[in-house]
């Protein structure tokens, strides 16, 4: 019995976990749906790359910035879709690469 509740606990934590994509941290900083694009630049710094694009965001079509931090190659690629000014979206992209540029701005 005790082997199944640690199992339970266990499944729990990787599904909370996995779900999770709620924040993009830069150094100290925090970055989280409804932040504004000014909030993110003050907090990261400028992306590495954006991208322009028309996206189905609450079933409209929306033109969308994708702003993309890469946090090293102990961190993954982070994707922010900023539309109307505010971020909507955070994904990752991969690995990333060379040192992390995912520092803040303290």
């Amino acid at each position: 019995m005790k082997s199944f509740i640690n199992s339970l606990i266990v499944a729990s934590l990787l599904f909370a976990s996995a779900d999770c994509a709620c924040a993009f941290r830069c150094g100290n900083n925090m970055i989280s749906t409804g932040d504004s694009a000014e909030i993110l630049l003050t907090r990261c710094g400028r992306p590495q790359n954006k991208r322009f694009a028309t996206e189905k965001y609450q079933n409209r079509w929306e033109s969308v910035e994708k702003w993309y931090y890469n946090c090293g190659s102990q961190d993954f690629i982070y994707i922010l879709t900023i539309i109307h000014d505010v971020v909507a979206k955070e994904e990752t992209a991969g690995r990333g690469t060379g040192a992390s540029r995912c520092q803040g701005t303290e």
